[in-house]
């Protein structure tokens, strides 16, 4: 008999109520407004590709959204994710792609908790879905800690089962193994590392939980693991306004004074602010850059090189920049630097800021009417 045959009616009943707050819980990681910047970035790109996919009825193969690289080729393995999100988003706008976008997320949560239990029991599955959360929802979890503790659950129940149960399952090892590498070498395949080895998780745990023995250790790992999750989550969500949908207040604010103000490119703009500016000004302005790392060479992404001071001085000469345009906050110090020295450079005057951007533009006579209006000191 299976493990999963076990199960009764009552099982499931006494589970109801666990499963129910689990699948609160995890909706509330994505019930949080969309800002188009940093984690949502590709967002306002996908929007762009999918509608375009009409116009051209084929993937992109050229950098068609940046002015630096425009001829650069490119696979764009997400076209298909560009097309299904463009249909929603013209059928009920952000806010019902925010919708789907919830609802995908918890019926592929639900599919691997049920795998996950099938397996084991509910109890085994539930924690354990619960701590493969920190490999599914985007966001400030310490994920290389709790990546290497689902690393050592797998791989101790994996030699556990070997030597005591003589199982040895080849699918499991491979999932595991694939899916392991791509999560250590990519953070965005974390979510596929998560779920899928959520049931392998299950099925291998099910008897070192019986054994008295190892059970203290085993919860002890899970406490940790479900701890860093809770924790780290509410730290850092519950200060955003969680449980929102739709578009962030104030996202497309300074988009809105950019065109009121008729500002003009080329735009020198940060990494997390490409979506933003594709998804609102493309065709008529593209981007310096933006965050597809496989669609600019390596040394224009590489440790954020643009931003160096020798380096904006040879894009400068080479592009004439006529606005700055800066997705906010950032922490890192190249882009504060950057800021900095723009700032009490008198060659540029600073027009727009809030909490999602600053708007810079070229002290120059084209651009005399605006700052005389908006320049703030």
């Amino acid at each position: 008999m299976k493990l999963g045959d076990t199960h009764t009616q009552g099982d499931m009943q006494k589970g109801a109520w666990p499963l129910f707050l689990l699948i609160l819980f995890y909706a509330s990681f994505f019930l949080k407004p969309v800002s188009l910047t940093g984690v949502d970035g590709d967002l306002g790109r996908h929007l762009r590709s999918g509608e375009l996919f009409f116009t051209h009825f084929a993937p992109a193969t050229a950098n068609r959204f940046s002015y630096t690289y425009p001829d650069h080729r490119i696979v764009d393995h997400h076209w298909g994710a560009g097309v299904l999100f463009y249909l929603v988003y013209a059928l009920g706008g952000f806010l019902l792609l925010h919708i789907f976008s919830v609802g995908i997320s918890l019926l592929t949560f639900l599919i691997f908790f049920k795998a996950a239990r099938k397996q084991s029991s509910f109890e085994i599955a539930f924690f354990v879905e619960s701590g493969s959360m920190a490999e599914a929802p985007p966001g400030y979890l310490p994920y290389k800690i709790i990546f290497w503790i689902v690393v050592l659950l797998l791989a101790f129940g994996f030699i556990f089962n070997g030597i005591r149960r003589k199982r040895f399952v080849l699918r499991e090892w491979i999932i595991a193994v694939t899916f392991g590498v791509l999560a250590y070498l990519k953070v965005r395949t974390l979510a596929f590392f998560g779920f899928l080895c959520a049931p392998i998780l299950s099925v291998n745990l099910c008897p070192l939980v019986k054994d008295k023995h190892i059970r203290p250790a085993f919860i002890y790992l899970l406490a940790v693991l479900i701890a860093a999750v809770y924790v780290t989550q509410f730290k850092n969500e519950m200060h955003w306004n969680v449980f929102d949908l739709g578009v962030k207040k104030g996202t497309f604010d300074s988009i809105r004074f950019f065109k009121d103000a008729k500002l003009k490119g080329p735009i020198f703009n940060n990494f997390k602010s490409g979506g933003l500016l594709i998804f609102s000004l493309f065709p008529q302005e593209k981007v310096f850059v933006d965050q597809r790392l496989e669609a600019y060479p390596p040394e224009l992404h590489d440790k954020r090189n643009y931003l160096r001071e020798s380096a904006w001085r040879k894009w400068d000469q080479e592009y004439h920049f006529n606005v700055i345009f800066f997705a906010v906050p950032f922490k890192k110090s190249l882009e504060a630097e950057f800021l900095t020295a723009r700032l009490r450079d008198p060659e540029w005057a600073i027009v727009y800021a809030d909490e999602t951007a600053l708007v810079l533009v070229r002290n120059n006579e084209a651009n005399g009417e605006v700052i005389r209006k908006y320049h703030l000191e």
